[in-house]
């Protein structure tokens, strides 16, 4: 059985080893390094403006974790996230079962909120049928927007964004 739970701090040290044991092909860093993770402590997964949802295995191994940024309890507000999801378990809905539990924790923890937002490089294509099929509607397309460090071109992005009342809570 497969469990998605709000971040605790117990859980840092077991996301610290996925990050460090994985690439992350379409991020900034695909290669999570030592001096990466110093900035990533519990209050950059749990605090007022960041909520951070982990998935385990029924032995409790971690398959991974979903984190929503700049979250604020206001209309104006359209917090923004990103999935990280162990390499040997990506294409087998995890990444689906995250965001909806995500998404759904989000809307009724924060009723203010009126959508999520979530940007994505144009040639990740995993990620634009994952938005996609919780009913994420691309809205934008930023040429040259996000810069690949390890060949250093510019690439296209994605936005997207899924308005609460789009949301289909299955």
């Amino acid at each position: 059985m497969i469990t998605t739970t709000l971040f605790q701090s117990s859980d840092l040290t077991d996301i610290h080893n996925l990050l460090m044991s994985n690439r992350w092909e379409y991020f900034l860093d695909p290669v999570v390094t030592e001096e990466g993770l110093k900035k990533r402590d519990g209050a950059y997964f749990s605090n007022n403006e960041n909520a951070t949802l982990v998935c385990r295995d029924e032995t409790g191994e971690l398959l991974g974790f979903i984190r929503f940024f700049d979250i604020e309890n206001d209309e104006t507000s359209s917090p923004d996230f990103t999935i990280y999801i162990n390499e040997k378990d990506r294409g087998k809905g995890i990444g689906k079962r995250m965001l909806t539990e995500g998404i759904k924790h989000i809307f009724a923890t924060y009723p203010n909120i009126r959508r999520i937002e979530a940007t994505t490089r144009s040639d990740n294509v995993p990620m634009q049928k994952l938005f996609e099929s919780v009913g994420f509607v691309k809205e934008a397309h930023y040429r040259k927007e996000w810069k690949n460090r390890e060949s250093g071109e510019f690439m296209d992005a994605f936005g997207y964004a899924l308005l609460k009342e789009e949301f289909r809570n299955e």
